[in-house]
């Protein structure tokens, strides 16, 4: 079954609560992924060319902080039991761009000029040209971070020796549920069946609840 279906069946069958989030394109400072943004840049540093298609289809990406605080509002709305919010929104830059417009920003940030060989690729089978745009965004949030102070971070190292702080994925979720609920309470265990996860975030939220009416 489908992620989608599973979500569909606990909603109508255990009333579960849901935001949904649907993520556009993601960068971030200390990314080392190679996709769009970390082909540029490492080209920029190698001084190869990069074959790329003519370059007309519309860009949306995001800066990863923009990202993490939907998802922290959204968490939010959910903790204070606001369940007019549940549904699905867009995570999105809201303002796509040409990628030879992407390119372009990266260049003049850099201050390099790129070798890159435009049409020397074809667009690929079924290339998504102008991103879906018929979303709503969650309400109470916008992307803050534009493109070209995004890619100036992008370029940045922030830590000393461009070295990452360790942190778990447990240490992640538990402070993130830190700072959707205000306390230190324990979160589901990531070795919980789903349904126990689903039960034990219904019992949270219904304890939050009850002590906002109880006040």
């Amino acid at each position: 079954m489908l992620w989608g279906g599973v979500v569909r069946y606990y909603i109508e069958a255990r009333n579960l609560k849901l935001i949904s989030l649907c993520i556009f394109a993601t960068y971030g400072t200390n990314d080392k992924s190679l996709r769009l943004l970390g082909l540029l840049k490492k080209i920029s540093e190698t001084g190869e060319t990069l074959k790329m298609s003519p370059g007309e289809q519309l860009i949306d990406i995001v800066y990863i902080d923009d990202v993490v605080e939907a998802f922290i509002l959204a968490g939010k709305y959910l903790a204070a039991c606001k369940y007019d919010y549940c549904g699905t929104y867009g995570v999105s830059s809201t303002k796509p761009i040409p990628l030879r417009k992407v390119v372009e920003i990266f260049e003049d940030v850099a201050g390099k000029k790129l070798s890159i060989e435009w049409g020397g690729r074809p667009y690929r089978a079924r290339e998504i040209m102008v991103p879906w745009h018929s979303y709503k965004l969650l309400p109470g949030w916008q992307p803050k971070i534009p493109l070209r102070e995004g890619i100036k971070k992008f370029l940045e190292l922030k830590c000393s020796g461009g070295i990452m702080p360790v942190m778990t994925f447990s240490d992640y979720i538990a402070e993130c549920w830190s700072n959707i609920t205000g306390n230190e309470s324990p979160v589901p265990s990531i070795g919980m069946s789903l349904n126990d996860r689903i039960a034990y975030l219904q019992n949270e939220l219904a304890n939050a609840q009850k002590k906002r009416n109880d006040f």
